[in-house]
Order: C-alpha cells, then sequence, then structure tokens
C-alpha cells in the first residue's frame, strides 16, 4: 500500500482473495444453469430484474408505504412499489395489496396462524430432507403448538414418501 495520502492500491494477496470470492460467485449459478433449484426465494430472475437489482436501490432502505416513509429519498421506491400495488390488486381484484417481501418463516407462521390452533396435527417434509425450517418443532410449528408428522422426500417420485412418516 502506498504511503501517500489518497491513494491506495490492493496487494496481490487482496487480489488473490477477491478473485476467489468472483470465481465462487460465478460457479454460484451452476445449480440453476444444470439444475432445478426448489426454493422460490432463490429462483433465477429475468435480465430485466437483475438490472434493478444491480442498481443503487438494492441496498437502501425504504421502510413504510409509499408516500409513508421513514426515511427521505424514497421517491424512487414510491414510483416502483405504486406500479406493484396496482398490478396486484389488479391481477387479484383486490381493494388492498402489500407487495413488500417477507422471509418464509413469517409468512408459514401467518398462514399456521389463519388455518391451525394450538394441539392442531399436521404434516410436513422433514427438515433433514429439504423441508423449511418454520415446519420444524424448534420454528413456527413448534411456537404454534401443532403435532407434527414428519415425511422423508422421495427422490424418485420427487414427491414426500408418504408411507415413510413418522
Amino acid at each position: 500500500m502506498s504511503q501517500e495520502r489518497g491513494t491506495w492500491s490492493a496487494s496481490q494477496t487482496t487480489l488473490d482473495k477477491a478473485n476467489k470470492v468472483m470465481e465462487a460467485a460465478a460457479a454460484s449459478g451452476d445449480l440453476y444453469r444444470n439444475g432445478l433449484g426448489m426454493i422460490a426465494s432463490e429462483n433465477i430472475v429475468s435480465p430485466m430484474v437483475q438490472k434493478i437489482v444491480a442498481s443503487d436501490l438494492h441496498g437502501r432502505y425504504a421502510e413504510g408505504l409509499p408516500g409513508k416513509r421513514y426515511y427521505q429519498g424514497c421517491d424512487d421506491f414510491d414510483t416502483i412499489e405504486s406500479v406493484g400495488i396496482e398490478l396486484a390488486k389488479s391481477v387479484f381484484n383486490a381493494p388492498f395489496a402489500n407487495i413488500q417481501s417477507t422471509s418464509g418463516t413469517v409468512s408459514n407462521i401467518a398462514a399456521l396462524k389463519a388455518l391451525a390452533k394450538p394441539g392442531d396435527a399436521i404434516t410436513a417434509v422433514s427438515t433433514a430432507d429439504g423441508g423449511h425450517i418454520s415446519h420444524a418443532r424448534m420454528g413456527a410449528v413448534g411456537l404454534r403448538d401443532l403435532n407434527l408428522s414428519t415425511y422423508p422426500w422421495n427422490e424418485e417420485r420427487m414427491e414426500p414418501d408418504l408411507d415413510g412418516g413418522q
């Protein structure tokens, strides 16, 4: 590193590490180029979506709703989100839509709260076989005090093995 004020240059070690990261990032798409990923949050996005995600929008906050944000400088988010809301309202013929993302766990807690009472029995693919973590006793299922039966995944048939349930 140069001692001259305002200048910096990477060492060969730093460049080697950066190249290793770039190679790993390039290789990360192999699963999706050569197989079918089944995790919804890891789907392949279109080139247009990639372009938007690569913009400065990806690392900024836009908490709140359009026109009612907690941070300044969210006009572009308001525009984008408003377009999405109007499209969702139209597609689902709904008077209101919220298109803000939420985690799978939070979504599953909401579904279990709406559809199951404490003590109800549910079934799920076991977490060891790729089931969602919220379907484990230590996740949303346990939080809701549900009786869980798990099933292993039958790789040949690509479906839960209903004869192998616990």
